[in-house]
């Protein structure tokens, strides 16, 4: 078993690299790994509304802030439409 430390570790030199994960048709993760994570990580879902995320300033600008602060942020775009909700929570759950 990897304890949080270590797993944390492994987990941030792989994603330093990457622009952005893919998950699904219209769904990626981009990760915000700090140099030294803390072993907490969270994933960021950006408000707006069914038709736009609000990217820039509930989801870019929060993961910055989270990483300055040693929490590893991973911020989730996914592609709102008329499906609403099952969309929203496919996509939450691809990225868990």
């Amino acid at each position: 078993m990897v304890s949080a430390p270590e797993a944390g570790a492994r987990i941030s030199r792989e994603l330093r690299s990457a622009d952005h994960l893919k998950l699904a048709p219209g769904v990626t993760l981009t990760p915000f790994v700090p140099e030294n994570p803390s072993g907490t990580a969270i994933v960021v879902c950006p408000g707006g509304s069914y038709h736009w995320l609000d990217e820039p300033t509930e989801g870019l600008a929060v993961a910055k802030w989270l990483a300055d602060n040693g929490i590893s942020a991973f911020v989730l775009r996914y592609a709102p439409g008329t499906s609403y909700h099952k969309k929203m929570y496919d996509a939450l759950e691809s990225a868990i």
